[in-house]
């Protein structure tokens, strides 16, 4: 069987997990937790000892490899020197941070139209969603396994978090325009969002080369990379901060080599990565998958033995083949799954693309629902409300809880960690 490399693809082989989170300029670690926009204060509570999945980042495009090529993002602060700046008034804990900016990006993802309309619809194939709501559901889950990290990593020390930096890149995130936004978001990758002018200070590293580390973002300087960690839900090891390889160097994973390069397993030696026409183990440039050279991504109707050979928006059809476009309501999945907001429903009579449930829909768990619904108290498929938003019990999105209050209002951090799982 071929061993491919597809950057947009592998993280649907592979476990998600945290986002590489900004760094830059120190901040204070004194708002980590908790909601506390609504009272005023701020609850610090100590964190557990927990972690979700080991991977190193969140992106389709980045777990087979980090080392392809990128251009710096364009997205820029807020000018708060000017009196139309949008100026961040109140604090951010982390957790709040990474669902607000969850929340920031996907409204502006889909407020843009055209100038967007090709990231956008590659974004929602690669992390299964069809719209705001899907994305919110979809993008929160991610960046809040990345605050947990991050959280540890601030509680030990090892980085510092700053709330005013967060705020001011929720800021931005909102305000962006669809240039910026476009720009920001080329390869596909929501991190690259975050890795902005306007959000480089939210957390700054602490640890130096040989010092200890359980994540990327707690290594300080450029081209490092934390070498030897891991972590489960009960246990944690930590690594040690570590320079990315370099052509010929030693390596013993996915994520040890400098950009352009990576970890030849056979050889156990950072390599370049092979183009077009070039003999390959297991991985390629982005656009080429690996059959003992790289070939080009496959159009409709090209031969195919895996999904990634096929260009995006197409799948492997495995009763012939050949790459082809997903079948819409309606179509046949039987040997396909379905394009974008439909599923597939098999019974006697065959396998069908339907659309999922929506507003409205009968239900009686919020998993019956399309991305981004809940099953509210009714038993109807209903769009999930957000902190703040009045509700009724069962209302609000998967991170908050309706409140005696009717309103929504951030879950507990244990109740957050139980539901995250």
């Amino acid at each position: 069987m071929k061993i491919v490399n597809s950057l947009r693809y592998t993280a649907g082989l592979v476990a998600l997990s945290f986002l590489a989170l900004p760094t830059g300029c120190g901040g204070d670690n004194s708002k980590l937790l908790g909601s506390t926009r609504d009272t005023g204060t701020t609850k610090v509570d100590p964190v557990p000892d927990t972690t979700g999945p080991d991977a190193d980042t969140f992106s389709p495009q980045d777990t087979a490899s980090p080392d392809v090529q990128e251009e710096e993002d364009t997205l820029s602060p807020p000018d708060v020197q000017e009196d139309t700046s949008v100026t961040p008034t109140e604090s951010v804990s982390l957790v709040e941070y990474s669902f607000d900016a969850s929340n920031a990006v996907c409204a502006k993802l889909y407020e843009c139209g055209a100038e967007v309309d090709s990231v956008r619809a590659q974004l929602e194939m690669d992390f299964a969603f069809s719209d705001v709501f899907g994305c919110q559901e979809k993008l929160s889950y991610r960046l809040f396994e990345a605050s947990r990290r991050a959280m540890m990593g601030a509680e030990a020390g090892r980085l510092t978090y700053s709330d005013t930096q967060a705020a001011a890149c929720v800021d931005a995130l909102a305000t962006s325009s669809c240039q910026d936004l476009a720009g920001a978001l080329q390869d596909y990758r929501f991190d690259r969002v975050l890795q902005t002018a306007a959000c480089s200070g939210v957390l700054t590293p602490g640890q130096a080369l040989t010092q200890e580390c359980l994540t990327p973002d707690d290594c300080a300087g450029q081209d490092v990379f934390c070498d030897g960690a891991a972590y489960t839900s009960t246990d944690q090891t930590l690594g040690e901060c570590t320079s990315l390889g370099t052509n010929g160097s030693f390596c013993s994973g996915a994520f040890a080599c400098a950009e352009g390069l990576y970890c030849d397993m056979q050889s156990g030696e950072c390599a370049p990565i092979p183009g077009a026409g070039e003999a390959c183990s297991r991985v390629c440039e982005e656009g080429y998958f690996c059959d003992q050279t790289c070939l080009p991504l496959g159009d409709a109707g090209a031969e195919c033995f895996l999904d990634e050979d096929c260009k995006p928006g197409l799948a492997c059809d495995y009763s012939n083949d050949t790459c082809a476009p997903l079948p819409g309501e309606g179509g046949d999945c039987s040997d396909l799954y379905c394009a974008q907001g439909l599923t597939c429903q098999r019974d006697a009579n065959g396998s069908i693309c339907v659309g999922e449930p929506g507003v409205g829909a009968s239900c009686e768990f919020s998993d019956d629902c399309a991305a981004g619904l809940v099953c509210n108290g009714s038993n109807e498929c209903a769009v999930a409300r957000l902190p703040g938003e009045s509700c009724e019990p069962g209302a609000c999105i998967w991170y908050a809880t309706c409140s005696s209050s009717g309103a929504c209002e951030l879950a507990t951090l244990e109740e957050l960690d139980d539901r995250a799982k």
